[in-house]
């Protein structure tokens, strides 16, 4: 019995690892929209990210009011990330530019990621 309560708790904590909760601050100034689809891009293209690994350090914003009330968001996300590569811990800073559009055709996608700059070495 006890192992099986071992087992369950082991499962719980796995399953929780890097999720959108995990990664970003309270405070996070990125679009809850853009939050799952870069945790999402970032978990899946570098599949070495520890648990845990990956800890959002700021987010900047820079707002262009383009015309009439239509407001674009441009966000620059740095992130820590910690991995394992040759069976050894390292850390790399990640940085994601992404974009929130103006937008209300829900037919159309009003987010981007415009690009990731990260030095992670995974195999």
């Amino acid at each position: 019995m006890k192992s099986l309560m071992t087992l369950l708790f082991l499962s719980c904590v796995s399953v929780s690892a890097n999720t959108v909760e995990s990664i970003y601050s309270a405070e996070s100034k990125l679009h809850p929209a853009l939050k799952k689809e870069i945790a999402a891009v970032l978990l899946e293209d570098y599949k070495c990210i520890n648990a845990y690994g990956l800890r959002e350090l700021n987010t900047e914003v820079v707002v262009d009011r383009v015309d009439q009330g239509v407001v674009d968001y441009y966000y620059t996300t740095t992130f820590s990330a910690t991995y394992t590569y040759d069976y050894h811990p390292n850390t790399a800073k990640v940085v994601v530019k992404s974009a929130k559009y103006a937008g209300s055709n829900p037919t159309i996608k009003w987010t981007d990621i415009e690009s990731i700059e990260a030095h992670i070495l995974c195999e």
